[in-house]
């Protein structure tokens, strides 16, 4: 199965191509031009892959949340490129992708992860996932964050550095690590190929903003 999978949800933008069996991945540091970026990086890629676009079985992409500038700027990439060559869409959360990542890179795959991306305003996007089921996608103060759940958890994701510490005694309690990891194009293709996306057509696509609210991108 091969698969483009593009990520703009954070300041660091990820793009990777799964072809022949062989993962090739590109990223990109500054938010504000990751628009300007995202065609030459998979242009790159699919050079790199000797591949075009009619070889592709899927695209994956980053929905969000996210910044919302990003987010938009991947789904209005994937759904051009969706219709251009009649290709399903697999939307995956950058929480979700997070949370896999950081439970792929634990020694103990089932351990619970508390996944969190910077939200601006003071505040966290943040999901709670437990063998992976999960709950509600949810965005609040770090501090009035709360999870019924009393064993130990892996804290990952963007933004530890300003918002960890503002955790509840009761959670700060249950870490065991804190995992600074950004969602990841490559982990999102990952996601599909283990069967844990279902794929949409590309009329379907649409971020995941969680609130209305847009301040800084």
């Amino acid at each position: 199965m091969n698969l483009l999978a593009i990520d703009t949800s954070t300041e660091r933008a990820s793009i990777a191509l799964f072809a022949n069996n062989v993962m090739h991945t590109r990223e990109h540091e500054n938010i504000k031009q990751h628009a300007k970026y995202i065609l030459p990086l998979l242009d790159e890629l699919l050079v790199a892959a000797n591949i075009d676009l009619s070889g592709l079985d899927g695209i994956v992409y980053g929905s969000g949340p996210g910044s919302f500038t990003g987010i938009r700027v991947t789904c209005s990439v994937v759904k051009a490129l969706a219709f251009a060559k009649n290709l399903p869409l697999y939307p995956v959360s950058s929480l979700k992708a997070i949370a896999y990542a950081a439970s792929t890179f634990n020694i103990s795959e089932n351990i619970a992860v508390l996944a969190m991306l910077d939200a601006k305003m003071d505040e966290v996007y943040w999901q709670f996932f437990q063998d992976f089921t999960h709950d509600n996608l949810d965005v609040s103060k770090a501090e009035n964050i709360n999870i019924f759940y009393r064993g130990p958890i892996i804290l990952a994701g963007v933004g530890l550095e300003t918002y960890a510490s503002r955790l509840s005694d009761s959670i700060k309690n249950l870490v065991e690590s804190e995992q600074v990891i950004y969602p990841l194009a490559e982990v999102m293709i990952r996601l599909v190929l283990d069967g844990k996306i279902k794929s949409e057509n590309a009329l379907d696509a649409s971020p995941v903003y969680v609130r209305n609210q847009v301040v800084g991108g």
